[in-house]
């Protein structure tokens, strides 16, 4: 899914509108736009006879670095569904399968048919393919309730969801029926993926899940490879398995093979973070016990023994090791940063103390699970860290030595700013450079003059270009 770094995509209205009181005019369509970084020429990418953006569920991604795919309003699409005078008749639900199944109170379910046509109506999507050089449209699909449209990292692909009826008034719509398919980045169908049915009997145990396919989505170090979990229990957390999830990996350029057996958890799996073919984190966590593991796996070889990194409970926030650091790849994604190619990883954490958070960046040795210090935020600033920046040499790994990160910093007086930190001498040394100057979003008040309460709503109002006029 790599963007291209020479255009950079937002959406936006044509115009700007009012929050469409009464008598305020019709909200312009909303359009896409795209930006040459080097000139900051904008141009749009849809053309006026499309009827604009519909981000109810999903809006646009790049697929490659030529083109985007955008869920649009559909053609013919008409006026929104008018709610009639009087209720057509009596809700009816039917039970009479007599299936009990135990369900949370949600609020702002679909209520009745009005509900549903409203829901289609705004959810109801096209998807178009924009070549953002010539802005050439071509549609890839027919009008459907689209949810996510996801690339593979090489572009050549796309894991394309949808909701399909029966809706239910009783689940929100994450639990409504919802297909899942593998097609080209042109909209052919190469396989049918998952199909998931409406999902009214979930148990309300916590870390209970769906039955089927979950998390389904690409490898963010392979060029087109998927992965997803399969609740060994039928998705019920109350029943004692093992193992309770088994994560399955499946190439797209092989969509007829079996899917492989990556690994396996024995409480609720949470996901896996991507390295290389040497290295991945497996995440699992247990609601009851509030326990979390965090599990070292080798993608190349499913069978070699994998070693517990953490095993901690998750609410001991004084001893949070924090989270590892990702770095960037040619094909756009993110993938966990080995520091010098070691099995070495920067941790960032909040730093919980009896005396506040402290937050900090450390170096973890995966192998002796030893942490080396790198930064910590100190008095009187409040610091945190941010994203890798000497990343940008995709060909090499993050280097220790010149290693560069965001890290921003505030005070009670001081809005916060960004810094550009750069380590050296075995970052045991460290210069900074300051990225941005954001000025003070509030008028100061000179020292020894008191100031009432109306004089400094009036003087923050002046400063935002509205004069009140009593």
């Amino acid at each position: 899914m790599a963007q291209n770094s020479s255009w950079r995509a937002h959406a936006f209205d044509s115009e700007i509108q009012s929050d469409s009181g009464p008598g305020d005019p019709p909200r312009e369509p909303l359009r896409l736009w795209v930006a040459e970084v080097a000139s900051g020429d904008c141009k749009p990418l849809l053309h006026d006879s499309c009827k604009g953006l519909n981000t109810v569920f999903d809006s646009y991604t790049w697929i490659d670095d030529d083109h985007i795919v955008v869920c649009v309003i559909p053609e013919g699409a008409g006026a929104a569904p008018q709610k009639p005078p009087t209720p057509p008749g009596p809700r009816l639900q039917d039970n009479s399968s007599g299936k009990k199944s135990q369900n949370r109170t949600y609020p702002d379910l679909l209520k009745d048919d009005h509900d549903v046509s409203t829901f289609e109506y705004f959810g109801t999507s096209e998807l178009l393919s924009i070549h953002v050089a010539t802005g050439k449209t071509t549609s890839i699909a027919p009008k459907r309730m689209y949810t996510d449209v996801d690339p593979s990292p090489d572009g050549r692909f796309l894991l394309v969801s949808w909701m399909e009826p029966p809706y239910s008034f009783g689940v929100p719509c994450g639990r409504f029926p919802r297909r899942t398919q593998l097609w080209t980045n042109d909209g052919i169908l190469v396989k049918e993926m998952a199909f998931l049915p409406l999902a009214e009997d979930i148990p309300i145990a916590f870390n209970s899940c769906r039955k089927g396919p979950r998390g389904l989505t690409w490898r963010d170090d392979k060029p087109a490879e998927m992965h997803w979990m399969e609740a060994q229990d039928g998705g019920d957390a109350a029943l004692e398995v093992s193992p309770r999830d088994i994560v399955y990996t499946l190439s797209a350029d092989e969509p007829s093979a079996a899917p492989a057996k990556l690994a396996q958890t024995d409480l609720r799996c949470g996901g896996v973070a991507w390295c290389d073919d040497d290295l991945a984190l497996l995440y699992e966590s247990w609601w009851k016990t509030r326990r979390s593991v965090i599990t070292m796996i080798k993608p190349s070889d499913p069978e070699a023994k994998p070693e517990v990194l953490f095993d901690r409970n998750y609410e001991d926030a004084y001893t949070d090791p924090g989270s590892p650091l990702s770095r960037r790849t040619k094909m756009g994604t993110y993938i966990l940063a080995k520091i010098d190619g070691q099995r070495k990883f920067l941790m960032e954490g909040t730093g919980a103390s009896p005396d506040g958070n402290k937050p900090f960046v450390d170096l973890l040795d995966l192998d002796t699970k030893e942490t080396q210090r790198l930064w910590e935020s100190s008095s009187p600033y409040y610091e945190t860290p941010g994203s890798i920046m000497s990343d940008a040499d995709f060909d090499k790994p993050v280097a220790l030595e010149g290693l560069q990160i965001m890290v921003a910093r505030e005070t009670t007086k001081e809005p916060p700013q960004t810094f550009l930190k750069t380590f050296t001498d075995g970052a045991t040394k460290s210069t900074e450079t300051r990225v941005t100057n954001y000025p003070h979003p509030y008028p100061q008040r000179p020292p020894g003059v008191i100031v009432s309460m109306m004089s400094f709503i009036d003087a923050l109002l002046e400063t935002r270009g509205v004069n009140f006029v009593s």
